[in-house]
């Protein structure tokens, strides 16, 4: 009867570990949702990331009509639309997804992926690249704060 007594104390453990995992691994994806989307923003604003320069054509173009020079910026609209949701998924796995808001979506896989007219500037792949050791400190520390609740 004992071994029932131990069982139950140790099941009763498990549960509360998977709990406590589920909500840091909540607060860890949020987290880095937040991150993310900031990074984004932060690389189109300050232009870090290494894109085809602007035609000379598109740059007076929006020289001509008081656009913004950067590239990827002309009215600032898409750079704020940009979001990363977080979802907790289907219970097996967590998701999270890049958005741009509406009316912004196609311009966005243009400069991601570019036309037959248009290079590829991409913003998004390149800054998951660069977030990966960031995702893994993030997460790893809502594993660790799990299993001290242990």
């Amino acid at each position: 009867m004992a071994e029932l007594g131990t069982f139950a104390i140790a099941a009763k453990r498990i549960e509360a570990f998977v709990g406590s995992l589920e909500s840091e691994i909540k607060e860890a994806g949020e987290e880095f949702a937040t991150a993310f989307t900031k990074k984004v923003k932060e690389n189109i604003e300050t232009q870090a990331l290494p894109w085809e320069p602007l035609t000379e054509k598109w740059q007076e173009y929006k020289a001509r009509h008081g656009l913004d020079p950067r590239i990827l910026i002309s009215t600032g609209g898409m750079v704020g639309a940009i979001d990363f949701e977080y979802n907790e998924g289907d219970g097996d796995n967590v998701l999270g997804y890049v958005t741009v808001g509406s009316g912004y979506e196609e311009l966005a896989i243009i400069h991601e992926y570019g036309t037959s007219t248009i290079p590829p500037r991409p913003f998004i792949a390149p800054t998951i690249h660069e977030m990966e050791d960031k995702a893994e400190e993030i997460f790893n520390k809502a594993i660790q704060d799990a299993l001290e609740g242990l």
